[in-house]
């Protein structure tokens, strides 16, 4: 069974919950991602550890099929996204990238509130 046949697989069985929160997470995702693609990415040690906090790995800790994955999903998040519009400006996988990394940094920095129309104007 290849990544996508998975997803849709797993996204049918999600219809048939009962949970109604469950079902709303199926429309969303559905509704949001209508050309959607899942990349399985491989450990990111060599052995079964627990990478704990990747950001303070040393990269040479890091398996070379993990950095693979990497440079593949980073290529395609960059290369194929097509061009979206964010408050009526274009946003290229390039710009998305960059905003991710905004709001991810936001996201791990306690207590911190992310705001969206900040990150957009220095874009």
């Amino acid at each position: 069974m290849s990544e996508n046949q998975y997803l849709e697989v797993k996204l049918s069985e999600m219809a048939k919950a009962s949970k109604r929160k469950v079902a709303h997470i199926r429309e969303d995702i559905l509704k949001m991602f209508p050309d959607r693609e899942l990349v399985t990415m491989r450990s990111p040690l060599a052995g079964d550890g627990d990478p704990g906090d990747l950001a303070g790995l040393d990269p040479e800790q890091l398996s070379d099929e993990f950095k693979a994955d990497v440079t593949f999903i980073r290529a395609k998040i960059i290369n194929d996204t097509p061009v979206k519009q964010i408050w009526s400006r274009k946003i290229t996988g390039k710009a998305f990238v960059f905003l991710l990394t905004e709001y991810v940094q936001g996201l791990n920095k306690q207590g911190s509130r992310i705001d969206f129309s900040t990150d957009w104007q220095f874009y």
